[in-house]
């Protein structure tokens, strides 16, 4: 019912028939089928090449005392503007062969152009992150995160977008250490019954 990017470990759903597939997909596109994902940030500031703008904030209004806090690797800084924020974009393919993508701001009116069909490619539909919980750790920041519609990519590029590139994250980042995205939670209706169910690893 969605993919997990190679690196990426924990839990994925699928669906046993048709019936249970064409159930559950009508719940991710109304926004029942919840994914919750635990990850380590470094702290860089370089922003997503291809992206408008190349270094995001996670809201506008927050956009000196952000640059301000990766200009000082402040990831206390940096967590406390993070929490509870909704991390919104338009992606489009980037790089050789379209290995990466880039962000572009909801608003931003070349990335409308594309959407609408002029100019590059970017998506119609936008892609939303939600930062349920974060804390800094020394020089990083942990984090989970919750999506219900997914994008290629999309939590390691968002978070490159601002400056906060995952662990381990070669394609976005710096390949050192273990790549640190943790598929954790599942959270969906029952194909039949319709009960929410949650499923989540405990380690």
């Amino acid at each position: 019912m969605h993919r997990l990017d190679r690196d990426t470990r924990g839990l994925v759903l699928f669906a046993l028939d048709n019936d249970a597939f064409r159930a559950l997909d009508v719940a991710a596109s109304g926004g029942s089928f919840r994914k919750r994902y635990r990850l380590t940030t470094d702290v860089d500031g370089s922003g997503l090449a291809g992206s408008r703008p190349l270094l995001a904030s996670p809201m506008a209004s927050l956009a000196d005392r952000w640059k301000k806090g990766l200009a000082g690797s402040d990831a206390t800084s940096l967590a406390s503007m993070l929490a509870g924020v909704t991390i919104e974009s338009r992606f489009r393919p980037f790089g050789p062969g379209g290995r990466r993508v880039a962000c572009a701001r909801a608003d931003d009116p070349v990335a409308l152009r594309g959407a609408a069909g002029s100019g590059k490619a970017w998506t119609r539909e936008t892609y939303c992150t939600v930062v349920s919980s974060v804390t800094a750790d020394g020089g990083r920041i942990d984090a989970e995160v919750e999506l219900s519609r997914g994008f290629r990519h999309q939590i390691r590029a968002q978070f490159a977008w601002m400056g906060l590139p995952l662990v381990g994250d070669g394609l976005y980042g710096e390949a050192e250490g273990e790549f640190s995205l943790v598929a954790f939670r599942l959270d969906f209706p029952d194909p039949e019954s319709g009960e929410q169910i949650l499923v989540s690893l405990t380690c």
